[in-house]
């Protein structure tokens, strides 16, 4: 569930911090509070992004008065669904499906359909992911094919925990207010937040990667990767 810690109908910049600022102390996070003290002009929105909320000790910064919105979520917390029978949308699966064979040939291209939130909120909602008759199909035909040695209740556990974070951030894209730019400073989940948003609400998304721990090995610059997208 959603906590509003400052509520906007309208921001120019929504940045996607994944379990940094306000909640953790650090580079991204000084970065963040460097961007909010300078740009004063400008109306700032965050979306908190974090594992569970007994992992974060409150907010370690002042915030700034041109951060109107403030939005905290935390993806492992439990929707109550109640089991029935459902068929399915049988041609939204075979995206679901065409996307997990890209990943055996080391692609990853989002079939068009999933990259709007209308595909995880109406045509495949959650409940359809865990219990419909087409889910049943997919999952078993990708362990049969992929792994058929390994026990099916731990595939099938793993498989549906894994991407139970794509269906929350759907629903909290579905209720962003109205925002100019999508800004994350990293790849994950607030990276596909951000492209999912900006897609969908036909907006431009700016995605920087900060502090990356392999790219830092290498020597690189803190600021090792940019990419915009409209």
């Amino acid at each position: 569930m959603a906590k509003y810690v400052r509520k906007a109908e309208h921001v120019d910049v929504m940045l996607l911090a994944e379990g940094t600022y306000p909640y953790i102390r650090g580079g991204v996070s000084s970065w963040i509070a460097q961007i909010l003290e300078g740009l004063t002009h400008i109306r700032f929105g965050i979306c908190f992004i974090g594992s569970c909320e007994d992992d974060y000790d409150g907010i370690k910064y002042e915030l700034p008065e041109n951060l109107v919105h403030l939005e905290v979520h935390y993806l492992t917390d439990e929707k109550v669904l109640n089991p029935e029978k459902r068929e399915g949308n049988k041609e939204a699966f075979k995206a679901i499906s065409a996307l997990h064979e890209s990943f055996d040939h080391a692609q990853s291209d989002v079939p068009p359909a999933m990259r709007d939130i209308d595909f995880y909120i109406n045509k495949v909602p959650f409940e359809d992911f865990l219990y419909s008759r087409q889910s049943w199909k997919f999952i078993n035909k990708h362990y049969m094919e992929n792994c058929p040695n390994i026990p099916f209740v731990d595939y099938f556990w793993t498989l549906k925990n894994s991407n139970r974070a794509i269906w929350i951030l759907a629903e909290i894209a579905a209720k962003f207010p109205s925002v100019k730019v999508f800004h994350s400073p990293s790849t994950g989940f607030a990276g596909f937040l951000g492209g999912l948003a900006a897609h969908s609400f036909k907006k431009p998304f700016i995605l920087t990667e900060h502090g990356i721990h392999t790219r830092s090995e290498e020597h690189t610059s803190e600021l090792s990767h940019v990419a915009i997208s409209y």
